[in-house]
């Protein structure tokens, strides 16, 4: 025998409370309705201290577990959105300094007017360094400049 209720009919348990609580409540007259509904804030007000005392201990768990780096894996969150001590960078003084050198190198190329070749090279060994594989090709077009070189990496 099915513990399933009949096709139809919704189930006692998830309507069950919202029954029960409207039961309670309403009433034919007027004057029990009022009575109930007393008691049910006198019930409310008498436990209103367990009630603040719990929500403020939620919240500082919830300002203590706020850090923890699980609960934001594969969570997506705007930059806009973040406050200044919500982010942990990834990004050192090495990184950083290693960043501008790069920058000086790719700004060296440009200051001294260098060939598609050579910037097409430059970005080869700078990509190997990395592990990344990447090829040039050769192309024509007519510019100024006169021929170039394509560079291009595979994902």
């Amino acid at each position: 025998m099915s513990s399933e209720p009949p096709s139809g009919q919704a189930s006692t348990s998830t309507n069950g409370l919202r029954d029960r609580i409207k039961r309670v409540l309403s009433s034919r007259d007027n004057a029990s309705r009022i009575r109930k509904r007393k008691k049910v804030a006198k019930l409310v007000w008498q436990y209103l201290h367990v009630l603040r005392l719990s929500l403020l201990v939620a919240g500082y768990l919830w300002l203590l577990v706020l850090p923890l780096s699980w609960l934001g894996e594969r969570t997506y969150i705007d930059e806009n959105a973040l406050q200044p001590s919500q982010v942990k960078t990834y990004w050192n003084w090495e990184d950083t300094q290693r960043a501008d050198r790069f920058l000086e190198d790719v700004t060296s190329l440009l200051n001294r007017n260098s060939s598609s070749a050579e910037r097409a090279t430059f970005f080869a060994i700078e990509l190997a360094k990395f592990g990344i594989p990447s090829s040039t090709q050769r192309y024509s077009i007519q510019t100024a400049r006169g021929v170039g070189l394509l560079h291009y990496r595979f994902h």
